[in-house]
């Protein structure tokens, strides 16, 4: 173990420092850790909506009897059981693909979020202060409003792998019982396939929600760019990417055990749930341990996934703005990350600044409601300051 920890001392202190960064945009942009819990409580009314609704569509099954043969005798009556036309069995199909391409693009909705804020907060030139106002609901109003078709595209996609991963567990369940070693080698398989290549869409899915926010292309355009700007940069970055997963993991693990730990202690020690004679007695504390360690778990990695999500967006939009202007890198990155990944500007002879309106053309913000609302999604700086920085971007792209 001594020796793993020498060899992997580096990458950990790469992750460690990526966390690092990811906390300090988090702790910048405290709503954030809002978002866990609306996308509970949104999915949890979308659950119940949906499922509401389900027994509307079953009710349209047909009841009959099921029938036993008694001593030659078939016996009919004592159990019943739903039976479904074609059709209904096709809706039952439709409508449950549509309750889980409506929870994954409650998911997507939350990952784009949280891009956008993050993208904000990077996007604030160096000192940062406090943030940007009101990130999350500047997210959601752009998601929804101009960016749903991606990402319901997106969320059709992993829908899909879902279902057809389902049926062929079906298959593989079915081929089991029937004991056919062919179809079950088969169905495991194409189910670990459709597993790999799903998670493989999930990562392509998040950093091409990241690349809409900046640049707000298309799902399958932002995708594209997204691979290929991973794949390019390679080295530390492909490194980074997704470094924060064993330490969140061993978080998550460690919230559980001491939440279960807790739980076992609190009921052993207490008499109201150990004697025998008391109306709360518990008969088996390991059991109820082991359901506060799970809702321990669940709760801590819903919050551990902005983490997640937050450092991966911070490496994107970092090697994207490198990319596309690396001398402006340093107006906007974070101190450690660009510490972290080495960044250094490159030289070019100075250019004199002149007047904004001989370079770059003014932008009118408007009057009333418009104004108001451009105000809402500025970045914090002047109608000069932003031209001006995009002046010296368009230099270093031109250097």
């Amino acid at each position: 173990l001594m020796c793993a920890a020498c060899c992997l001392q580096e990458a950990i202190s790469m992750a460690i420092s990526c966390i690092e960064v990811a906390c300090e945009g988090i702790f910048r942009m405290p709503s954030l850790l809002l978002q866990p819990l609306l996308e509970v409580l949104w999915k949890f009314c979308i659950l119940s909506f949906m499922l509401s609704t389900l027994v509307w569509l079953l009710s349209t099954a047909h009841m009959e009897n099921d029938y036993i043969s008694i001593k030659g005798i078939e016996v009919g009556g004592l159990t019943r059981s739903f039976v479904f036309s074609d059709q209904g069995k096709a809706m039952v199909v439709c409508y449950f693909f549509a309750l889980t391409w409506i929870i994954e693009l409650t998911s997507a909705m939350s990952q784009f979020v949280i891009s956008y804020a993050v993208i904000l907060w990077y996007y604030t030139p160096k000192p940062k202060g406090t943030g940007p106002h009101l990130p999350l609901a500047r997210g959601l109003i752009v998601g929804a409003v101009f960016h749903i078709g991606t990402l319901a595209l997106g969320s059709f996609l992993i829908a899909s792998l879902r279902m057809i991963r389902l049926l062929f567990g079906l298959i593989d369940s079915q081929s089991r019982s029937g004991k056919n070693k062919l179809c079950e080698c088969v169905a495991v398989c194409v189910s670990c396939c459709l597993w790999c290549f799903r998670r493989h869409i999930e990562f392509v899915n998040k950093n091409a929600y990241i690349d809409v926010c900046i640049s707000s292309t298309g799902f399958c355009e932002a995708a594209q760019n997204a691979f290929a700007l991973i794949a390019d940069e390679g080295g530390k970055i492909v490194t980074l990417t997704g470094s924060c997963f064993v330490f969140s993991s061993a978080g998550v693990l460690g919230i559980a055990v001491a939440t279960g730990a807790a739980a076992y202690t609190a009921i052993s020690t207490n008499k109201q749930w150990t004697l025998e004679t008391s109306p709360n007695y518990v008969a088996d504390p390991f059991f109820v341990a082991a359901v506060a360690a799970i809702l321990g778990a669940v709760v801590a990695a819903s919050f551990v996934v902005v983490f997640d999500h937050t450092a991966d967006a911070l490496l994107y939009v970092y090697v994207w703005n490198r990319s596309h202007g690396h001398n402006t890198v340093q107006k906007y990155v974070p101190d450690k990350l660009a510490n972290l990944t080495e960044y250094r500007p490159i030289s070019r002879p100075p250019v004199e600044w002149t007047s904004g309106e001989d370079l770059m053309p003014r932008r009118e913000h408007g009057s009333g409601v418009f104004r108001a609302f451009n105000n809402l999604f500025a970045n914090g700086v002047s109608a000069h300051g932003a031209n001006r920085y995009g002046y010296e971007e368009m230099q270093s792209l031109v250097h």
